[in-house]
């Protein structure tokens, strides 16, 4: 068996490492709640209980903070509403070397998409706000006629102008 802080073999039925000292009883338990805290958080994530999956992760993120995969779901409560500054955060803790490095990636590209499009929203006159009814079809047309290639990008586009135009 090794040890799961510093990788080294343990010696026949050790508890405690003898390179790092590590309580190998007590990381057992630990990971236990985290996977524990993880599942909840996934669970409310998905049922759309933001502040709950935040608590359940935010309590997995205390127990082993080198673990990505609470930051990562963390983050993406946060962006769910509308916390982009903490959820960009919380994407940034994701390491490179881990899978949901490239899709912490991907979010943070789309939020700072859809934030430069909110402002150019924002700043736009009345003339330039006429013209997103064109634009929110040409959009679509582009999805429609099998454009894969940025499709989820255009729809969360089309969402949050929608989204604008519903609340100008």
């Amino acid at each position: 068996m090794l040890c799961p802080n510093c990788g080294r073999e343990l010696n026949g039925t050790a508890r405690v490492c003898q390179h790092c000292g590590l309580d190998i009883e007590l990381a057992d338990q630990l990971h236990s709640e985290y996977v524990a805290a993880l599942k909840r958080g996934i669970r409310s994530l998905s049922q759309g209980e933001f502040d709950a999956a935040k608590q359940h992760l935010k309590r997995a993120i205390r127990l082993v903070w080198a673990y990505p995969e609470a930051h990562f779901l963390l983050g993406l409560a946060l962006l769910q509403q509308g916390h982009t500054q903490e959820g960009l955060a919380e994407m940034d803790a994701v390491s490179s070397g881990h899978f949901l490095h490239q899709h912490a990636i991907e979010v943070k590209s789309k939020v700072h998409s859809l934030s430069k499009l909110r402002t150019e929203l924002m700043l736009a006159d009345e003339e330039d706000l006429r013209l997103i009814p064109d634009i929110v079809e040409r959009l679509g047309q582009l999805v429609q006629n099998g454009d894969r290639d940025g499709a989820r990008l255009q729809m969360k586009i089309l969402a949050a102008i929608r989204t604008y135009v519903q609340l100008a």
